[in-house]
C-alpha cells in the first residue's frame, strides 16, 4: 500500500530503518532479560552444597570445546 503513495527506494530505507530499530530493541531486551545464573547454595561449614543446580553450559563454550560438533552442525540440513 505504501509502494502506491511513494518511490521504492524510500520504501527500502524505510523497511531498513524498521529492521535497525528492531535490532536496537533486541539487543537491549537480550541484555536487560537474560537469566541470571542460580548462586550455589552454602553449607553450614561454607562449602557449596553438592545438590544444588549448577549454570548450565553456554552453546558456544560447548562448540568451541568440540568441533567435531560444531561442524557437523554447520553441515547439517533441515528437512
Amino acid at each position: 500500500m505504501l509502494l502506491a503513495f511513494m518511490p521504492a527506494e524510500k520504501l527500502f530505507l524505510l523497511d531498513a530503518a524498521t529492521f535497525a530499530v528492531s535490532a536496537v530493541a533486541f539487543a537491549c531486551l537480550g541484555r536487560h532479560m537474560a537469566p541470571q545464573p542460580a548462586k550455589a547454595a552454602q553449607t553450614p561449614d561454607g562449602d557449596a552444597d553438592p545438590g544444588a543446580e549448577r549454570e548450565a553450559p553456554r552453546a558456544f563454550a560447548v562448540l568451541r570445546a568440540n568441533p567435531r560438533i560444531a561442524c557437523a552442525l554447520a553441515l547439517s540440513r533441515s528437512p
